[in-house]
């Protein structure tokens, strides 16, 4: 961020005072603007991201697991959010499984902080944070972050799961799966699913009452041991202290984690990005009011770091001019739908959705005329729409900015996930560069190619559907055969968070698998 950008923020009497009473000798460079992510990769495929804050009264500690619900065996969905429950039971040497979450909880509440899990399609996380305040006794910040690391590690490593814990969470998850897991909400998400990424088996996190009665002790143990890996992990820490004591503070407690594949090391088999395929899927919900029409595009591998900053901007520019123009055209004007918007799902496919209790027909082919009006040049109504946008993201994006904390955090948000997100500078450097023009040639591009389309609610409405091929016609989008990405250049360079070590590095013990708790409960 520019200093002419700061100085906006302070009133003229404080610009005046902060130049005169200031000295280039007295300035403190903003430790939140300087704090930059550093990644560690140890040898056996552990990875340690340190974001050193030596002046600032805060830290945070994370692990991530790169497994969650699509790793769950067919048959036993939920393993993955039953494991991350149990997690919270104690260790056989500290807390203990009669009071479960509550001495945990205790434990972080005295220091000031949270903890937190939870499990995602595609990741686990345990975080406790805000471990330091302003309560912190003052040199103990350190100690404090010790300890905070301690226990997550320590409960990671070596969970205490035994059968009498599991029928006790076994019924507190299905009290949790009773009051979140709606029938229609499950079938939007099954039918999405089906139709754009088939292989990706669709499940709902917390599983099913018939799978989760079928979870029992031996299967967690089982899970954890073949997906709580070393190559599996990201363990995150942010605080007092430089970047090669921070890692130090990790290493020196490791013992599952520090594990090598020559004493039992167990090697998480590589990730490959689901593939986008163009299908169709229908499920009916019988006493569903209304229908949900999904139509997904494949945004060309928005997941693989394919797509430059700029492209990024104005995809999230697209996805909510489109929103608010179907909002205008198919609810205000037509009045025919409950709701409609646009966006990017998990998976990196744009993806449009339409709810409402209307004939069919009359819904697709309102879809299909504002689809084509927002393609159409000149366009006045898209222009003032384009402008207020902008504003309103670069504004969201400034304030973001203004809190400064969340950029250094964002950094080592990428660092830790692997995203190919982009700063909050690049953002707003990239988003002055979009024009309308950039937007309708993205949406063009990927509106004319072919969509998946995933059907759920009211039986009556779905029979009224004609197949995909009918519902394309009746679109009538038109058809584009240029790549999707890759049109737009940006001067924006992003971020590349493997700061630090390139090389592995040592494990730094050589600890044996098979000697965990949990192998031997």
């Amino acid at each position: 961020m520019q200093i002419n950008d700061i100085l906006l923020q302070f009133s003229f009497i404080n610009y005046f005072l902060l130049i005169y009473m200031s000295t280039p000798s007295t300035i403190k460079p903003d430790p939140y603007t300087l704090a930059m992510p550093h990644e560690f990769v140890l040898e056996n495929g552990l990875r340690v991201v340190t974001l050193s804050t030596p002046t600032l009264k805060s830290a945070d500690v994370k692990v991530v697991f790169d497994t969650g619900a699509r790793d769950d065996p067919e048959g036993e969905e939920g393993t993955a959010h039953f494991l991350e429950h149990m997690m919270f039971n104690g260790t056989y040497t500290r807390m203990g499984s009669p009071k479960g979450i509550l001495p945990i909880m205790q434990q972080v509440a005295r220091w000031g902080g949270s903890f937190n899990a939870q499990t995602a399609w595609n990741k686990t996380e345990y975080s406790v944070s805000d471990v330091l305040n302003c309560t912190t006794p003052k040199g103990e910040e350190r100690k404090y972050l010790a300890d905070a690391l301690d226990l997550v590690l320590e409960i990671i490593q070596h969970p205490r799961i035994k059968q009498d814990d599991i029928e006790r969470e076994r019924s507190v998850i299905q009290t949790e799966l009773a009051t979140q897991v709606k029938p229609m909400n499950t079938a939007i998400v099954y039918s999405g699913l089906q139709s754009a990424v088939p292989e990706v088996r669709p499940i709902h996190t917390i599983g099913t009452a018939e799978s989760i009665d079928k979870i029992d002790a031996k299967k967690i143990r089982e899970f954890w041991n073949k997906h709580y890996t070393p190559s599996n992990a990201t363990v995150f820490i942010q605080g007092q202290g430089s970047d090669k004591e921070l890692l130090k503070m990790v290493t020196d407690r490791l013992t599952i984690l520090g594990a090598s594949e020559d004493n039992g090391m167990v090697v998480s088999p590589s990730r490959r990005h689901p593939a986008f395929s163009p299908g169709e899927s229908r499920m009916t919900v019988d006493e569903a009011p209304q229908a949900v029409y999904q139509f997904a595009w494949d945004l060309a591998s928005r997941q693989q770091a394919k797509m430059n900053v700029r492209e990024d901007r104005t995809a999230v520019v697209m996805c909510s001019l489109i929103s608010q123009y179907l909002m205008d055209h198919m609810r205000e004007k037509d009045g025919l739908v409950y709701n409609a918007g646009c966006g990017v799902d998990g998976f990196g496919n744009i993806q449009i959705h339409v709810a409402s209790d209307k004939e069919p027909e009359k819904i697709l082919q309102s879809l299909g005329r504002a689809v084509r009006d927002f393609l159409r040049v000149p366009n006045k109504e898209l222009e003032q729409l384009f402008d207020h946008t902008k504003i309103s993201i670069s504004n969201s994006s400034l304030h973001q900015l203004d809190n400064i904390k969340g950029n250094s955090f964002a950094k080592a948000y990428e660092a830790v996930n692997g995203a190919n997100s982009h700063f909050i500078e690049d953002n707003v450097n990239a988003l002055e560069a979009v024009s309308l023009q950039d937007v309708q040639e993205l949406a063009g591009r990927v509106f004319g190619k072919p969509f998946a389309l995933g059907l759920a609610g009211n039986p009556a409405l779905l029979k009224q559907v004609p197949n995909k091929e009918q519902v394309a016609q009746i679109l009538d989008m038109p058809v584009n055969d240029k790549p999707v990405l890759g049109f737009l250049k940006t001067d924006v360079i992003p971020y590349d968070p493997r700061h630090g070590e390139t090389k592995p590095l040592p494990n730094p013990i050589n600890h044996r698998r098979g000697t965990s708790a949990v192998a031997l409960s």
